[in-house]
């Protein structure tokens, strides 16, 4: 396990610097829980313990990530997700589908109103909108993401385009414009528990 751990530690900036998205952001929170088993888990680990049977019958078993693949065509297949955001966005059901402009009144039912992925985006293209055109003190450079674009205020040093769906993937774009840009020290902070910065 131990030496396991390490080689997937060496793979890590390797996942980072290729774009694969959810290898990424999942791969440091794998290697942390390795290195977090209790001595009883790992010991069944090493011992082989690593496979899952979803039948009954002799000889069924297979690891883990075979099973879990088998999971997403399973999805895809039934349906279509091409990302695990868009499977997650799918086993939120249907919600009512709302126009948003400024006008737009408040939906009674938010949760609703969110499960409908167009009314998130339009929400958020809304809202990116609105900040980017904001007034804010001189000296304060601002930078919002909406989409694959990332709008800026008080700069004209524009931010490419970022396909990334996930928030922490995100901040580590920010963060390298940041340091492209001479600035020395980077502090993140955020309010959401999913956010892991590595």
């Amino acid at each position: 396990m131990r030496h396991l751990s390490s080689f997937l530690s060496g793979l890590t900036p390797l996942f980072f610097a290729l774009d694969h998205v959810n290898y990424s952001r999942w791969m440091p929170i794998h290697i942390r829980d390795m290195k977090c088993l209790p001595d009883s888990i790992r010991d069944e680990f090493e011992r082989g313990h690593w496979v899952l049977s979803k039948t009954k019958k002799a000889f069924s078993a297979i690891p883990f990530d075979q099973v879990h693949e088998q999971e997403n065509a399973s999805v895809k297949g039934s349906g279509g997700c091409d990302s695990l955001k868009e499977c997650t966005r799918a086993k939120r059901g249907k919600g009512l589908r709302r126009k948003v402009s400024g006008q737009t009144k408040l939906p009674s039912k938010w949760m609703d109103f969110l499960c409908d992925s167009k009314n998130k985006e339009e929400l958020f293209a809304f809202l990116t909108t609105k900040i980017s055109e904001s007034a804010f003190p001189p000296g304060n450079i601002v930078y919002v993401t909406s989409g694959k674009s990332v709008l800026h205020s008080n700069t004209t040093n524009s931010m490419s385009n970022c396909n990334h769906e996930e928030a922490d993937t995100r901040i580590i774009v920010h963060m390298h414009h940041a340091l492209q840009q001479g600035m020395r020290r980077v502090e993140v902070r955020s309010v959401l528990f999913g956010v892991m910065v590595h």
